[in-house]
């Protein structure tokens, strides 16, 4: 079938949109009955949400290769018609407006623009193969590095090619100036491009920190990388933090301080990890019902436990591999995830397939009670997936590991041209343990999730245990420098006192306070029992007692000294800890 080719125009970023002309024959259009229909994705694949991208395209024109207008109307949400008449090649024309600075949207400054293909390209639904051009005008001085390779033409002007549309979706483009930190790893070229640092210099290791990352996840998977380059996209700002895998390239969204002290730092390296880990996990295996993308409506699944918690398991136990972290900073890492979970209700309420399912509706679109109602995928699958480990790693007797249940899944489905169901999953862990996991597996991720921890780490001499914090506790969240609370945990003081979201605390036993004065006045008063709370609800002032429970649970995971030397060779085992 005949080539599309798209231009995408740049020139003026300061007007923050985009012109767009999408052209080819009627052919290549797909064209049926006189007709071109042509859609943008509703969503972007990898965030769950209904984000309806069309809203954002304006000036629609159509003209056939004689300049002529042709017909066109918007027939549905997201979906617009072309009237052919005789024309034999067809060129639609639109912009789109471009403010929304994230890594699933479109943002474009005076300085530098960045576009999600899902949001950016128009697609003649009737062409049901063949791949596209794309051009990029932008200003002279300006670089563009993509999702695929792509080549300088001149000043100002850039262009890549693309196999189908699924390529053309998830192929995300920066551009600006920016720079970039070149480096090989397993034989393939890699590049860290980094815009918006302005006057911050990344550390020396920085690429050779990612780059023994990649070489840690390549592990899992038996050593090769399945890409033939690729590409971190990271977008550095005052304080936004966001990811998205892609292909052969991931947008990392962070702030620009990120790169210091330790701890953030790490942090920035969990994240890289995690999206370049779903090079394997997602972007190539995958759940059966994301095998084959329908971009104009929800693609509900079950099994996000494993597309996303199990990522988010390895992203820091990779990042522990490579000695980036510590065995205690990964210990406490798990230990605050655990905590974590306990401080959430939700977690009785539903399980993680159920979680997984809702992610369109709840994960993606939180509110006041989301804490109370549902739980994250991502730590409390990663949870999972760290069960799975250490009882595949004790009944192995440390031989065998989650690893040889994601070489598996990723063999018998993606490889052979599928989606793995969670049958597949279970399968692989009873393969791999050399056990009937479906009643494991199951407990977990089909009931709420309220394990015994500590069952799960003392083969390994590890001791969970669960102490305090030292200020009084009442069970809200507030709104960022305010006193105005955003969210009641359920069962907490303050849910049983009858604190509501979007009341107003003014004073605590008779003392005015303010955002920064409440915690030490609510620190001072506690040891008297109940104190006395005046707040404005919806501008009535109520008045109502509260009894602040003397601390907050935390929870922390402690290496036992008198471990024996089976737990202690498990424990180096799982944690990779060397003599």
């Amino acid at each position: 079938m005949s080539e599309l080719t798209y231009i995408l125009n740049l020139r003026h970023p300061a007007h923050r949109t985009v012109g767009i002309s999408v052209r080819g024959s009627v052919d290549a259009m797909g064209a049926r009955g006189g007709e071109v229909d042509l859609q943008l994705p509703s969503w972007t694949p990898g965030s769950y949400l209904i984000r309806e991208h069309a809203r954002h395209v304006g000036n629609l024109r159509a003209t056939d290769e004689r300049g002529r207008n042709l017909v066109c109307r918007k027939v549905g949400k997201d979906r617009f018609r072309v009237t052919l008449g005789d024309a034999a090649t067809l060129e639609v024309q639109y912009t789109l407006y471009a403010h929304e600075l994230s890594v699933r949207t479109n943002d474009v400054t005076d300085r530098r623009a960045f576009l999600c293909g899902a949001a950016v390209f128009l697609w003649p639904i009737g062409r049901q193969s063949g791949g596209a051009t794309v051009e990029l005008l932008v200003p002279d001085a300006w670089q563009v590095e993509a999702g695929v390779e792509c080549s300088t033409q001149g000043p100002g002007q850039f262009r890549f090619q693309v196999p189908d549309r699924d390529a053309l979706v998830d192929c995300p483009i920066l551009a600006g100036n920016f720079e970039v930190l070149r480096f090989d790893c397993l034989d393939k070229p890699h590049a860290l491009v980094l815009d918006g640092l302005l006057g911050i210099r990344p550390p020396d290791h920085f690429a050779s920190d990612v780059a023994t990352l990649i070489e840690q996840a390549a592990a899992v998977f038996g050593g090769t990388l399945p890409y033939d380059r690729y590409s971190f996209l990271c977008m550095f700002t005052e304080s936004a933090r966001g990811g998205l895998e892609h292909l052969a390239s991931s947008a990392i969204l962070a702030p620009r301080t990120t790169f210091r002290p330790r701890k953030s730092y790490l942090e920035l390296l969990g994240l890289i990890a995690h999206e370049h880990f779903h090079v394997w996990n997602v972007k190539r295996m995958r759940p059966v019902d994301l095998w084959h993308l329908d971009y104009t409506q929800e693609n509900h699944t079950e099994l996000l436990w494993v597309a996303e918690g199990f990522t988010a398991y390895y992203d820091d136990h990779l990042c522990r591999r490579a000695g980036l972290l510590s065995v205690e900073q990964y210990l406490t890492i798990l230990g605050e995830t655990i905590q974590e979970l306990k401080h959430t209700p939700g977690r009785l309420r539903q399980s993680l397939s159920e979680a997984s399912f809702d992610a369109w509706i709840r994960l993606y679109r939180p509110d006041e009670n989301t804490r109370n109602s549902t739980l994250s995928y991502y730590g409390n699958g990663a949870l999972v997936a760290l069960r799975f480990d250490l009882r595949i790693r004790q009944a192995t007797a440390g031989e065998r590991s989650l690893d040889d249940v994601m070489r598996q899944l990723y063999a018998e489905t993606f490889e052979s041209g599928k989606g793995y169901t969670r049958a597949d999953v279970i399968a692989a862990i009873g393969e791999a343990g050399g056990f009937d996991a479906r009643e494991l597996v199951e407990s977990l991720v089909l009931q709420p999730l309220d394990p015994d921890f500590s069952e799960w780490f003392a083969p390994f001499g590890i001791e969970v245990t669960e102490g305090g914090e030292t200020s009084p506790y009442l069970g809200v969240h507030f709104q960022p420098n305010s006193t105005v609370v955003s969210s009641v945990l359920e069962g907490t003081p303050a849910w049983t006192s009858g604190l509501m979201p979007d009341d107003e605390i003014l004073a605590l036993a008779g003392i005015r306070v303010t955002a920064s004065t409440l915690p030490r006045v609510l620190e001072n008063v506690a040891p008297n029992g109940a104190v006395p709370v005046m707040l404005s609800r919806r501008s009535r002032i109520v008045e109502l007692t509260v009894e602040p429970a003397p601390r907050r649970l935390s929870v922390s995971l402690r290496i036992k000294r008198d471990a024996t030397p089976e737990q202690v060779r498990l424990r180096s085992g799982w944690l990779f800890e060397r003599a």
